[in-house]
């Protein structure tokens, strides 16, 4: 899928210092990665429609909803600071995994909207220990190649994405919605099985982690600026395609089954953005320009939801607003982490994906207390306004601060 998963990149940029071979390394990692998104994404297709079938209200499901973004925040700035200070990777992986394995059992006996926000809140428990994931993948890689790397993992971020939401959404159709939680657990199951291979490749000989040098990796402003465009990014995404779209779906007919189709067609292109984001963009337009031109068209296609009245429209909007998030992610994340020695690394990346988590907590609650309020429609253009703002931040302010950033760490 990418050429930097070979084997042969596997031993030249980065020997494993314990644990599988060389040549199992990164395509176990990958593998590993999917299994873990697997089980965080079975059900989200169909999610939001399941916690209102629990007698929630738009508001309180945004608030449901918005719990998986909550912990995110919370733990993933303690976490890549512990992460750096530990000199060590794999063991907050294999956490994240646990926590999605029993998230995802415990939602099969869940009928009570407080019980479905605390199981969703762990989901987000572990969904914070991505900060390990993409630190540790991103270190077999020399510097050079980071936006590569990053690019790489966030393919099989996506991929695991979308076969859970196809595969999830199909089995909520037939079998019912606890048969998808039955198949995210077996999936997190076998995740964290593998995991026991995982290659640690971080060898703890970086000097130690002060409060200093923490205070420095907050205050970068090319991780400040990529880190609030990247708030909005998943603000805009879980009011829709993994918040409200799927209501507002379901309001013009979809079936569950067609509710999976769409998650599949918004998660696919951004498969196909995430591979091109590094290997095409980026090295022709720029990461100014690339971050510019991917909210423009999340903007327009976000706007324009309320306006299909068609699944087939819907489609449309669907697959070009995924590919436009597949596209402007892993460049944030990349810059997120680009003037960074390895061991601030992790502490820089749980900044990055903190401040992205309050986006993940913000945009449900907003679009569901403006749909209750006014109506979903014109929740989905606010959220396309807000995309605008954000292009314009890319064009004006993010090629500043990251110049910026450079001097600040040369």
């Amino acid at each position: 899928m990418n050429d930097a998963t070979t084997v042969d990149d596997a031993t030249a940029v980065g020997a494993p210092a314990k644990g599988a071979p060389a040549r199992y390394g990164l395509p176990l990692f990958c593998i590993v990665t999917m299994l873990f998104w697997f089980s965080l994404y079975t059900y989200v297709s169909f999610f939001a429609n399941h916690v209102e079938s629990k007698g929630a209200s738009h508001a309180w499901a945004g608030v449901i909803i918005a719990a998986y973004g909550f912990t995110q925040t919370v733990l993933r700035i303690p976490l890549g600071i512990f992460s750096d200070r530990l000199g060590t990777r794999k063991p907050f992986i294999v956490a994240g995994l646990l926590a999605a394995t029993v998230s995802a059992f415990l939602l099969i006996f869940a009928e009570s909207p407080v019980a479905l926000m605390l199981l969703r809140g762990l989901a987000g428990v572990a969904a914070a220990s991505w900060v390990a994931f993409t630190v540790l993948f991103s270190s077999y890689f020399p510097p050079a190649r980071s936006a590569q790397a990053i690019g790489t993992i966030t393919v099989y971020l996506n991929a695991g994405n979308t076969l859970g939401l196809l595969l999830g959404g199909r089995i909520a159709h037939f079998l019912g919605a606890n048969a998808a939680f039955a198949l995210a657990t077996g999936a997190g199951l076998l995740g964290l099985i593998l995991s026991r291979w995982v290659v640690d490749n971080f060898d703890g000989s970086a000097s130690a982690l002060t409060a200093a040098s923490v205070l420095r990796v907050v205050g970068q402003p090319t991780l400040l600026a990529s880190s609030c465009l990247a708030l909005v990014l998943q603000a805009v995404a879980f009011a829709t395609i993994y918040g409200f779209t799927p209501v507002y779906a379901e309001g013009i007919g979809a079936t569950k089954e067609s509710l999976a189709n769409l998650a599949f067609i918004s998660s696919v292109p951004a498969i196909l953005g995430n591979y091109l984001a590094g290997k095409y963009f980026v090295p022709r337009m720029g990461e100014v320009a690339t971050a510019t031109f991917s909210f423009l068209l999340l903007a327009v296609f976000t706007a324009v939801i309320p306006f299909t009245g068609t699944m087939a429209g819907l489609y449309a909007t669907q697959a070009v607003a995924g590919f436009a998030r597949g596209v402007v992610l892993p460049v944030l994340m990349s810059l997120s982490i680009k003037n960074e020695p390895d061991e601030t690394r992790a502490t820089a990346m749980g900044v990055f994906q903190a401040v992205y988590g309050v986006g993940m907590v913000l945009g449900p609650i907003i679009a569901g207390i403006v749909g209750d309020l006014a109506s979903l429609s014109f929740s989905f253009v606010l959220m396309g306004l807000v995309a605008l703002v954000a292009a314009l931040a890319s064009a004006l302010v993010l090629g500043r601060v990251q110049r910026r950033g450079s001097q600040l760490s040369a």
